[in-house]
């Protein structure tokens, strides 16, 4: 009988340790649960923040692009105003040369007949 009540008891206190190490690792279930739940909530935010980088960078690429575009539009409008204004010159310069000709050649036949 008293074996046997050492049995007892020697399982009671077996059950005691085993309930403590269940509740022990319970509650270690619990906190790692609500840690990976945070960790869980930090990544989704981290996604947001990252999603709404890459929108922006995409937005500034198309900016860039757009303003490439213009630039290069605009290089060649001053190409061609450069050309025109080049030929406008030498037309010009034709012109004013063609007049400057023709009044000496009308004032060196006016002194001549002076």
């Amino acid at each position: 009988m008293h074996n046997l009540e050492n049995k007892l008891e020697s399982n009671r206190l077996l059950a005691i340790d085993w309930e403590k190490k269940y509740h022990d690792v319970e509650i270690l279930y619990k906190d790692k649960a609500y840690e990976n739940e945070e960790l869980i909530k930090k990544i989704n935010l981290k996604q947001t923040e990252i999603d709404t980088m890459a929108k922006e960078i995409d937005s500034w690429k198309e900016m860039t692009d757009r303003l490439g575009k213009e630039g290069d539009e605009l290089r060649k409008i001053i190409e061609d105003l450069e050309e025109k204004n080049r030929k406008l010159n030498e037309t010009m310069n034709t012109m004013l040369y063609n007049k400057a000709a023709e009044y000496k050649e009308k004032m060196l036949n006016s002194l001549k007949k002076s």
